[in-house]
């Protein structure tokens, strides 16, 4: 028997970007990252983008609560 599966790890870039710039950390307590767990990428961001994350182009993500903060 073959077993195979995928982790997604995801981490907001927003959350990067307030460290660099020496602010406090923008996120609410256990925001700005997740994980996801399926058998391909695909499989996983489809989970990811249904729980309110954005892929960009350049494969950087943001977290369903900087999109919300944002608006």
């Amino acid at each position: 028997m073959i077993v195979g599966g995928y982790t997604l790890d995801l981490y907001c870039r927003d959350s990067a970007a307030s460290k660099v710039a020496e602010e406090p950390d923008t996120h609410a307590y256990r925001t700005g990252f997740e994980q996801f767990y399926g058998r391909t990428y695909s499989e996983c961001k489809r989970q990811a983008v249904k729980a309110g994350w954005r892929f960009d182009k350049d494969d950087d993500v943001t977290c369903p609560w900087c999109l919300k903060k944002k608006k």
